[in-house]
């Protein structure tokens, strides 16, 4: 894997999102500077802790990040996009409120999701 590509990639998918490198580096538990490392190819994320956490919050796959061989995830595969347009069809949320929104449900689905097959089953399609 080319480190600079991956960078550019993971910058770009945040731009689109309107996310900070801020906001990065606190989901990460880095500093703001070692995310535009990262962005740049300077510095390599960590494949264990790092990466799965950079893909959650960029709302991709790893594979996209790493090899562009598939796109973000969708609306059709996001958990919280589904649960949102079951309890408020027809509203449109904007990105900001939607990362927002997801920031306050994820920990709560996950933990619901854990102890509830069914619902396990409705959010994830499985």
């Amino acid at each position: 894997m080319e480190w600079h590509e991956f960078g550019q990639r993971a910058r770009k998918r945040r731009e689109d999102l309107n996310i900070s490198q801020q906001e990065i580096a606190n989901a990460l538990g880095i500093d703001q500077a070692k995310v535009s490392l990262i962005e740049k190819g300077a510095r390599k994320v960590d494949l264990i802790k790092e990466m799965p956490v950079l893909a959650k919050v960029l709302r991709c796959s790893i594979t996209f990040l790493v090899q562009d061989e598939t796109g973000p995830v969708t609306d059709d595969n996001d958990p919280i996009k589904r649960l949102m347009q079951q309890y408020f069809p027809g509203v449109q949320f904007e990105e900001f409120e939607m990362r927002r929104i997801a920031q306050f449900l994820e920990p709560v689905l996950q933990s619901y999701v854990k102890s509830s097959p069914e619902l396990k089953k409705k959010v994830t399609n499985e």
